[in-house]
């Protein structure tokens, strides 16, 4: 549905200027409100925190050949946007517009 070059240049441009002390474990509840620890990248320039979910089980698991972050364990960075577009559409176009305009080309 979206461009998956156009995401992947911001995932990359993110990650890039992502260092070792924005990554945090956290404690999350599941649905049957049962503790599950997760890592998250802090940054500002995520929509919500969740949009920094990632997606693997111990650190060794983060970086590829390249020794670069993979993009591909950030599986919430689309979700969020598009939740942000659709509760708060005006805060998602004045602080992130890149994201913003992802999403409307598709939906409008």
């Amino acid at each position: 549905m979206l461009d998956r070059k156009a995401v992947l240049i911001l995932k990359l441009e993110i990650l890039d200027r992502v260092m070792p002390s924005n990554f945090v474990n956290k404690v999350y509840y599941d649905a049957s409100d049962n503790p599950v620890e997760i890592f998250i990248i802090k940054s500002n320039d995520f929509v919500s925190e969740y949009q920094g979910r990632v997606y693997i089980n111990d650190w060794s698991e983060l970086l590829g050949d390249d020794m670069r972050i993979k993009p591909e364990i950030l599986a919430e960075f689309i979700s969020e946007i598009f939740r942000e577009y659709i509760e708060n559409p005006e805060r998602l176009k004045r602080e992130f517009p890149r994201f913003y305009d992802l999403i409307r080309e598709v939906v409008e």
